[in-house]
């Protein structure tokens, strides 16, 4: 019985899959090396006035994308919207 519940580990993973894993790495280590450079020219206070102003700028923006989603429900996807305004 106790057999029967254990699945086995399937291999599933596509080509797209491992290329996103990749591309997630690189950008991940980019932004560390970025950070780097940031805090050694502004300081540290200048760094995290930085990344939270910046914060502040892309919550706004996904709040306004959220809104023209909301109000304009006849478009299913998010990328609708660029072609609906282009």
């Amino acid at each position: 019985m106790k057999n029967d519940r254990i699945k086995k580990m399937e291999r599933k993973m596509q080509a797209r899959h491992i290329s996103m894993i990749a591309i997630g790495g690189c950008i991940g280590t980019g932004l560390f090396m970025a950070s780097g450079a940031v805090v050694s020219k502004a300081g540290s206070y200048g760094a995290v006035l930085t990344y939270a102003l910046i914060g502040v700028i892309i919550y706004f923006l996904m709040a306004s994308i959220g809104e023209l989603a909301t109000f304009l429900s006849r478009l299913r996807f998010v990328w609708s919207l660029c072609n609906a305004f282009y």
